[in-house]
């Protein structure tokens, strides 16, 4: 097994100059060939790797998760005070981590940040019902400042056959992931320029890439499920 951790790499540091869809794309700038030109050396040196293998040997090229540009970042948890579900035991400093400031007293949700949001609900039962309800509510379309986005929430439940360990309330997925949510807070707004922890300007997709020397070659539309029974067989 070969784990190529280039191509993600090259997606976080590069996306803008590349992708003509991110909002500080600029034509003709100085590393717009970046990204082509790393998946063209990647290529290559997979051609030299392929033909050193045994005659007969079953290859399978498949990505975790596809990339795409950040449209912007949410600092959620600043949202969360602002509608009045998140208190502070402190004015928190700009970009300071939620759980070093939160009231867990006063405080009916918080959330941590990621690729997608997870929510954590701090009530009763019954309470968290109607807690949940109301920001699956609000949180289903938001003002962003480029206009509004619509947002997928949900309980686990609803997506995992089985829910183990500490696991969120809610997990929310921001204009099909091209929204960062960020836990840190301290913000002016929870609309911020750029990503809390550094420069990246790349966020995950659901889309990623496989290609194999078995199965369905003209399949478009493999599931995850469907690569690991192949992989089942093969093994």
């Amino acid at each position: 097994m070969l784990h190529e951790i280039g191509t993600d790499r090259a997606h976080h540091l590069f996306q803008r100059f590349w992708d003509v869809e991110h909002p500080q794309y600029v034509p003709g700038n100085p590393h717009e060939d970046k990204i082509p030109r790393y998946y063209r050396l990647v290529d290559e040196l997979a051609g030299r790797l392929l033909k050193r293998l045994p005659e007969g040997t079953e290859v399978l090229v498949i990505s975790d998760h596809g990339n795409q540009a950040q449209r912007g970042v949410l600092a959620l948890n600043q949202l969360l005070a602002e509608w009045g579900f998140l208190r502070f035991g402190r004015e928190p400093s700009r970009g300071e981590d939620v759980d070093a400031v939160v009231d867990w007293e006063r405080s009916a949700a918080v959330a941590w940040g990621g690729y997608y949001a997870r929510i954590f609900i701090n009530a009763g039962s019954e309470e968290a019902v109607d807690l949940k309800r109301e920001l699956r509510r609000r949180l289903s379309v938001l003002k962003a400042p480029w206009g509004y986005i619509r947002s997928a929430v949900f309980e686990p439940s609803e997506l995992y056959r089985a829910v183990r360990g500490d696991a969120p309330d809610l997990m929310a997925y921001f204009d099909s992931l091209r929204v960062r949510p960020v836990q840190t807070v301290g913000y002016e707004s929870p609309w911020l320029e750029g990503n809390d922890r550094g420069p990246d300007d790349s966020l995950h997709s659901f889309n990623g890439f496989y290609a194999a020397t078995w199965g369905d070659a003209r399949r478009r539309d493999l599931h995850a499920l469907d690569v690991a029974g192949f992989l089942e067989r093969a093994l």
